[in-house]
């Protein structure tokens, strides 16, 4: 009896040891799935990572793309108005220069109306 239960008792024991490595083996897989898994999860998120940095690029490059052409069309238009307000500026000196010559002639002619009313009223 004693033997039996000596036996009992050493078996309970190897059956204790076989669990226990049982459940180190268990967490060790577990431990090492949970890497393998960060490990995946890493890569993924880099990829995606790397995936975002390419559109942002591409992104920005069509944004200064966009931007230089809209400043050249604003320097075209911009040289457009400014010719056209050149060419009006010019059209008004014109024609202020040809309005003060025509008004100097008008006085010219009353003055010379006048001056010969006064000499056959005079005389």
């Amino acid at each position: 009896e004693e033997q039996t239960e000596s036996r009992r008792l050493l078996q309970g024991q190897e059956e204790e040891r076989l669990r226990d490595a049982n459940r180190a083996g268990t967490t060790s897989i577990a431990q090492d799935v949970n890497i393998q898994v960060e490990k995946g999860k890493d890569l993924e998120l880099t990829e995606q990572f790397d995936a975002l940095r390419r559109e942002h690029t591409v992104t920005l490059q069509e944004l200064q793309r966009a931007h230089e052409q809209e400043k050249l069309l604003l320097a075209e238009s911009h040289h457009r108005t400014q010719a056209a307000l050149q060419e009006t500026i010019q059209t008004l000196n014109s024609q202020l220069k040809s309005f003060q010559e025509r008004m100097k002639r008008v006085e010219e002619s009353l003055l010379s109306t006048d001056y010969k009313k006064h000499i056959q009223v005079q005389g």
